[in-house]
């Protein structure tokens, strides 16, 4: 952001410590011109004319900085009637004051340029500078009794206009620095209103765009050896978001450096880089981009990226700003991955990492109400370990959570993505199968069932241990119609399965098992 307003509006709460003292100086300096209305060597005419200018000066200066020059923060074209005003008033002095005022002149012009520059800007200010020297020459003969050189005069307002851009250059910086500070301080405040990652980068989005001006941004994060590009903005389009490889790319190249990058003329700087980067987006190249990597601890998490259509779009103070801004950004995303993964565990088992008991409630609840509007099948399986207990006597409890966490992968096995694996309690497990008629459950139940008894586990010690069997009991939602009833038919066919010698399925009435009861001894079947 490069900013072209005059340094005031930047610190406008410190505006009385510069306003007052100069007030004060500019007055005394009146008074000092006043003081010669006084002064009986001097005929009548000229102590008149202190006499008025001295009153001007004082009256004008507190006018000025009180009231003219707030007023120009608001309507810039009055910076130039300002500036044209005080050149013409400050050569009339010049002019038609004599003596010991000169030094008094040097001090109000010198003032006057400095406190331009301050609450005028640069080009009103040379503007002034100018003008008054112009009208000095030119005046100069009307007031033989000046004895100053015009080579005085011309090398006093270059001085005043190397100094007016000296106080320039100073007084961007400082805009920059303060504008700088001003959009850490907004994107800061916007991204830590939430630590869900979704609402996050929508409001680095807005954050982004608002600080800096580009044709293209996004923000990449990194996972699992991939960049996800979660906000993908380019020429006034929003894109859907996308994965992109990090090999020879540059988003590859900020990433594994962990090193900001800046290329001014992109064309000609990605040579030095090795790297072919990918078109996303628009066909459009892109003629200068800046990204920054977002981690902690050199931890990588993704990349702050922006890029414009034109040459020497961004300098060293923008990608400051945006290294700024990842460094926020990343602090949130960090909190908000520790929060999700909190949440997260919140709703796991600890041991087995699947879903716990109320957290598989509320999704039974929700597909329940969602397989009954659209009328679509859901099937729920029951499964609870044989003999669990027998099992833990003889092998341990240690090779009973064992058992359990492979059980578990078995079960994950034989299931889609989108089931829903919980545990009930204890060694009892239970599935629920999105868009899954009697049959098809039928067919996951026997899967699991033969994966099972077709595996071992190794204890700790080294020794080979059988993994327990499973009773299983189905149920689907038409013929329970609400989840709580769903639940009690698969219950209660589990334990009909476990009445009929266990190491078996109980499906719903109208489904064929096609199985043999299978008996056997507890240690054996488990």
């Amino acid at each position: 952001m490069k900013s072209t307003r005059p340094i005031a509006h930047l610190i406008q709460e410190k505006q009385s410590s510069i306003v007052l003292p100069a007030t004060w100086i500019a007055s005394f300096a009146g008074l000092v011109i006043l003081i010669q209305a006084f002064d009986t060597s001097l005929d009548s005419l000229q102590r008149f004319t202190s006499l008025i200018a001295g009153f001007t000066v004082i009256g004008y200066t507190w006018l000025l900085y009180r009231w003219i020059y707030p007023l120009s923060e608001r309507r810039s074209s009055l910076r130039w009637v300002i500036a044209l005003t005080n050149a013409a008033g400050m050569a009339a002095l010049t002019t038609y004051l004599t003596g010991v005022v000169h030094p008094i002149i040097f001090v109000l012009f010198g003032l006057s340029a400095a406190l331009s520059a301050i609450f005028l800007g640069r080009w009103p200010t040379h503007a002034y500078i100018l003008v008054f020297t112009v009208l000095t020459l030119l005046l100069l003969p009307l007031a033989p009794a000046l004895q100053l050189s015009r080579m005085l005069w011309l090398g006093f307002a270059l001085l005043t206009i190397f100094l007016n851009e000296a106080l320039y250059r100073l007084g961007s910086s400082l805009a920059a620095r303060v504008e700088h500070l001003e959009a850490i301080n907004r994107v800061s405040r916007t991204i830590s209103a939430t630590i869900e990652t979704d609402k996050l980068i929508a409001l680095v989005c807005a954050a982004v765009q608002e600080a800096l001006l580009a044709d293209t941004y996004y923000v990449g994060l990194y996972n699992g050896g991939k960049l996800r590009l979660e906000l993908f903005y380019d020429d006034g389009e929003f894109f859907p978001p996308i994965d992109v490889p990090l090999e020879n790319t540059l988003s590859g190249w900020v990433l594994n450096n962990q090193r900001s990058l800046l290329l001014r003329d992109f064309p000609k700087d990605i040579l030095a880089l090795g790297v072919n980067p990918r078109v996303i987006g628009k066909s459009k190249p892109s003629l200068s981009w800046m990204g920054t990597p977002i981690s902690i601890s050199k931890r990588p998490l993704g990349i702050l990226a922006m890029a414009s259509y034109q040459k020497n779009a961004f300098d060293q103070s923008d990608l400051e700003l945006l290294e700024s801004m990842a460094n926020q950004i990343a602090l949130v995303i960090d909190n908000a991955y520790r929060y999700a993964e909190v949440e997260k565990q919140s709703r796991l088992d600890s041991l087995t990492q699947v879903y716990n008991h109320g957290q598989f409630l509320a999704y039974l609840d929700e597909f329940t109400q969602f397989a009954n509007i659209s009328q679509t099948p859901l099937s729920l399986i029951m499964l609870d370990v044989d003999y669990f207990k027998q099992y833990n006597d003889a092998y341990g409890h240690m090779a009973g959570d064992q058992a359990l966490t492979q059980l578990v992968a078995v079960i994950r096995q034989n299931i889609r993505n989108s089931d829903i694996l919980g545990r009930w309690g204890g060694e009892e497990f239970s599935i629920l199968l999105p868009e899954t008629n009697g049959q098809q459950a039928m067919q996951v139940a026997d899967r699991i069932r033969l994966s099972v008894k077709s595996l071992e586990i190794t204890s700790l010690d080294g020794k080979t241990l059988p993994l327990p069997t499973v009773s299983q009991g189905l149920a689907v939602l038409s013929e329970a119609g609400s989840a709580e009833k769903l639940v009690d038919l698969a219950d209660q066919r589990l334990y009909l399965a476990k009445e009929r010698g266990r190491n078996q399925i109980e499906p719903p009435p109208d489904v064929e098992s096609g199985l043999d009861s299978l008996n056997s001894d507890p240690i054996q079947a488990a």
